[in-house]
């Protein structure tokens, strides 16, 4: 606040809660925005105020005009709209900004200057300078207050104590925000091999699009595994319409050459396994097929572990052999082949 000086008499504030302030003093403070700037006299500086406000009144008596709408606030001076302020949840207009001070922020503009390019907010609420832990806490991109507490030793200008950022994480205060942002799905456990013969349980995925089509048009590729003994197959497919062909062929030749029957294919619930082809198959063979819940392959965390494997050698083996990168192909049936052996 500039230009500081007593009041003249003594002025009381009510505020929005029934309780009051009494000014300490009256000046000017400078409003910085992000588009524009402009000066606020007659400014009283209240020191039990706890937000920065802007009265509409005394604004309104001063030349500004105010025009609202169902989530925003226009102020304009002359016939010329100089500034926006939105409105939140609850119902306060918030102007984004910071003052120009040489004391203390002022808390209620009681004047504004008309003729100063203005871009105030009415009945406006304007973010505190006061610091706190929350404040620092939204500043540093919601960052846990263990680590703002070790920010304190590490930079300059936080003017909060380690012990205050590890007060409100100690004290179990929930920031929504974070709730809402950080929230995950916790780990799911292990499960026991649950195959006790070949064939008893097979997992099966799909990956792609590739990036690049393979020499041979084709830009995904199926994969099986056996649950009991870890053999895996590897299919490439020019599309996904082909899925239920390739699994029938990979599961008739299975049972073919092991002389076991397959018992329960597990897959997820995409229409390349969740189609009349595929059911009526595994229908006629007495194969249970076991889909996923949408959203948790987790459950299916074999096969996402056997595609990721797989794509894991085939990049380095193609960069090792400068081959180009449309015979992924070829080299995922070889790392197929390698690791079966």
């Amino acid at each position: 606040m500039r230009c500081l000086r007593p009041c003249e008499e003594p002025v009381t504030i009510t505020f929005g809660n029934g309780g009051t302030g009494q000014a300490a003093a009256v000046g000017e403070v400078l409003l910085h925005t992000p588009t524009n700037e402009f000066l606020l006299t007659e400014v009283l500086y209240i020191p039990e105020a706890s937000e920065n406000l802007i009265s509409v009144r005394h604004a309104t008596r001063n030349g500004l005009d105010f025009k609202f709408s169902r989530n925003r606030c226009e102020i304009g001076c002359k016939g010329r709209t100089q500034a926006m302020a939105p409105c939140t949840g609850d119902a306060i207009n918030y102007l984004s900004g910071w003052c120009e001070v040489h004391h203390e922020t002022a808390q209620a503009a009681t004047k504004t200057n008309p003729e100063a390019k203005l871009k105030t907010t009415t009945k406006t609420k304007m973010k505190t300078t006061n610091e706190t832990p929350e404040l620092w806490h939204q500043r540093f991109g919601h960052l846990g207050y263990d680590n703002l507490a070790r920010l304190t030793t590490m930079v300059e200008g936080i003017n909060v104590t380690a012990d205050e950022f590890r007060g409100v994480g100690n004290s179990g205060a929930i920031c929504e925000p974070c709730a809402l942002g950080k929230q995950h799905r916790q780990p799911f456990k292990a499960s026991e091999p649950a195959a006790t013969q070949p064939l008893e349980l097979v997992h099966t995925d799909v990956c792609g699009p590739m990036p690049i089509t393979s020499l041979g048009g084709n830009n995904y590729f199926v994969t099986l595994l056996d649950d009991y003994s870890k053999l895996s197959a590897v299919l490439p497919l020019p599309h996904k319409s082909a899925v239920a062909t390739a699994v029938k062929e990979v599961l008739n030749q299975l049972e073919t050459q092991s002389g076991y029957g397959t018992k329960r294919l597990r897959c997820d619930n995409g229409t390349e396994y969740v189609n009349a082809q595929l059911k009526g198959f595994c229908h006629g063979k007495g194969i249970k097929l076991e889909t996923t819940v949408r959203y948790t392959p987790e459950q299916n965390g074999a096969a996402e572990r056997l595609n990721r494997t797989l794509m894991d050698k085939v990049r380095p083996m193609l960069a090792d052999s400068g081959l180009p990168k449309s015979m992924w192909a070829e080299a995922v049936t070889t790392d197929n082949y390698v690791r079966n052996r």
